[in-house]
């Protein structure tokens, strides 16, 4: 994906992945956290996964995996991985 990625783009993907699990505004409720509307592990490997291929990024098994908890905290890996 070129271009700037913005938070929004991430909200997005989060809300495709999770495949209508919450809305937006539920989302929005919680602070973007993911870990506050109980996210499970499979939808969590779904999420990471859109996000590796979406925005064309490498989550190696080393990341700490408390960057992911949040929308801001995906978005923020990203920017950072696009930087590389």
């Amino acid at each position: 994906m070129s271009g700037s990625v913005s938070q929004a783009d991430v909200e997005q993907l989060v809300l495709e992945a999770v495949e209508g699990l919450f809305t937006a505004e539920k989302l929005a409720e919680v602070g973007g956290s993911l870990t506050a509307l109980d996210v499970s592990s499979l939808y969590f490997m779904k999420i990471l996964d859109a996000v590796e291929r979406r925005f064309r990024v490498v989550i190696e098994p080393t990341v700490d995996p408390s960057r992911f908890e949040t929308v801001r905290g995906i978005h923020e890996f990203i920017l950072e991985q696009q930087l590389v």
